[in-house]
């Protein structure tokens, strides 16, 4: 049906089987058409013969059909041979640079796994996926293509939050450059373990929160401000961390100043 929708259209009876349809004459293998109609049109004869000459590539042999395994030289499937394949494609894969955080909830971890594989629904990946759009350009700051590096790290919009951001944990590290930086740039504070738990959940969070704003003005056309983000991280951080974590003591008004201050 979807390689010849023109002889299909003709197919006198729709849920016929394969092998209603092949004559064999030894091992050779003709059409054994059924049809309501003969091929007339230019496109109906160049799918008849389409048809015709993949039928003449074929030699039954007349015996029954089988399974393969066409990952070992004997054609033999066993589970051995599977684990071996198996790790062999994994082992091929690049390693992730995203672990996920406990603190947080798991949407929010759910979303930083789908950014790191590129799979958030951006302009530019619906258009990947054949999805017809007005335009690419970004929703936030329509300047440049909307990709997830762009939404994300280098959006004017994303820019300012990340500033604010930083100023606000007291981080010194240079401006994030791309998905990689975004990732692991918590890496580099000093402190105690929590310390780098805590920053990368706030980087988890404003990721969350800047895709949030982006949808609101997709479907709602609300007006995106960096202010409303930066509050919606602080928040949303420090409710996340209060009630799923051991700092069930943290005070707002400290939290607000400097999400650190009790390491």
């Amino acid at each position: 049906m979807d390689r010849w929708p023109k002889l299909f259209l003709l197919e006198n009876n729709k849920n016929c089987s394969i092998s209603d349809r092949i004559e064999r004459t030894g091992p050779v293998c003709a059409l054994a058409a059924g049809w309501n109609a003969w091929p007339t049109t230019v496109e109906e004869i160049s799918e008849m013969q389409d048809l015709s000459y993949l039928l003449a590539s074929v030699s039954f042999a007349g015996s029954k059909d089988v399974w393969l395994w066409d990952e070992d030289s004997n054609h033999v499937f066993t589970v051995a041979n599977f684990k071996r394949n198996l790790s062999i494609n994994n082992n091929n894969r690049s390693p992730t640079l995203f672990k996920w955080e406990s603190w947080v909830p798991l949407k929010i971890n759910i979303h930083m796994w789908r950014l790191e594989m590129d799979r958030l629904p951006t302009r530019l990946a619906l258009q990947r996926r054949h999805i017809l759009l007005p335009n690419t350009s970004c929703s936030l700051c329509e300047v440049a293509d909307e990709s997830c590096g762009h939404i994300f790290v280098s959006c004017g919009f994303a820019v300012e939050v990340w500033r604010r951001i930083k100023t606000w944990c007291k981080l010194s590290f240079g401006r994030i450059m791309d998905i990689e930086d975004l990732l692991t740039f918590y890496r580099h504070v000093q402190g105690p373990k929590w310390a780098n738990k805590i920053i990368k959940g706030i980087v988890m969070t404003t990721c969350w929160a800047i895709w949030i704003v982006r949808n609101k003005k997709v479907f709602e056309n609300s007006a995106p401000k960096v202010a409303d983000v930066v509050a919606s991280v602080k928040s949303l951080s420090f409710l996340w961390l209060k009630s799923r974590s051991r700092f069930n003591s943290i005070m707002w008004k400290d939290w607000v100043m400097y999400p650190l201050y009790m390491l």
